[in-house]
């Protein structure tokens, strides 16, 4: 995992994971609902078409009801997914970007 977050940059977060991987079993543990919960977190309603909703769901714990509440904003099929997550007063967009390398797949995240 690289941070690619420009320093002093205080808005996002940006992460690359180089993955021995080819970007298909990737994008899969990106888009299917059963291997996104082993992952992240439990998925409830997992639909990737552009305006559908869903929830990720966690224990409760202080201040937080446990709950990520998504939206999915755009999905390119085997290149991005970008979802709208709203958790507590947190509003944020987390935008996956998916690349071939010579030795599998990198990764990008930028929340």
């Amino acid at each position: 995992m690289t941070d690619t977050t420009p320093r002093g940059q205080t808005e996002s977060l940006a992460f690359d994971f180089d993955l021995r991987h080819p970007p298909a079993k990737v994008w899969r543990a990106l888009t299917d609902e059963k291997l996104v919960s082993q992952w992240l977190l439990p998925a409830v309603n997992f639909k990737l078409a552009p305006g559908s909703a869903f929830q990720f769901t966690a224990p409760p714990q202080p201040g937080w009801d446990g709950l990520v509440h998504c939206q999915c904003l755009k999905i390119e099929p085997q290149k991005s997914l970008r979802w709208r997550w709203l958790v507590g007063d947190l509003d944020t967009t987390v935008t996956f970007t998916l690349t071939p390398t010579e030795g599998g797949s990198r990764l990008s995240l930028v929340q």
